[in-house]
């Protein structure tokens, strides 16, 4: 019967053990449990932050295909001002030298009112000329 109640102790100990065991697996098990739901909601967490950095990729992308647009328009208007521009310069080149050039006609032209003049007044002057022969010779 001693050996019985040896093996009995022993049977005892080693529930006992095993029931510590037990409660330590459990323990450890509520504590990774405790870690599985704190790294979920980080993971949640950083899925929220992802998406959020996600969205703003996009919104930034659209903004950025906007602005891309916005600059092409701009460049091709600059383009056009700037072919304005020289057509302008061209313009005004042409203009400075038609002016010149009506200033020189406008000269001439002065010219020949001023030699039709001389011309006119010498027509005048032979027709008086001729009439006043005619006239002093039909009164001799």
């Amino acid at each position: 019967m001693d050996e019985y109640l040896v093996e009995r102790g022993q049977f005892l100990e080693t529930i006992e053990t095993m029931d510590e065991l037990i409660k330590n697996n459990e323990k450890e098990l509520r504590e990774e449990k405790e870690k599985v739901e704190e790294l979920n909601i980080l993971n949640k967490n950083l899925e929220e932050a992802f998406n959020k950095i996600k969205t703003e990729h996009i919104n930034l992308a659209s903004k950025n295909a906007k602005l891309n647009v916005k600059l092409e328009n701009q460049s091709k208007g600059l383009q056009r001002f700037r072919s304005l521009e020289e057509q302008n310069i061209t313009l005004t080149k042409t203009n400075s030298s038609l002016k010149e050039k009506n200033t020189e006609l406008n000269n001439e032209l002065e010219k020949l009112n001023e030699e039709l003049k001389k011309a006119k007044e010498s027509y005048f002057k032979l027709i008086m000329d001729f009439f006043y022969r005619i006239f002093s010779g039909l009164m001799n």
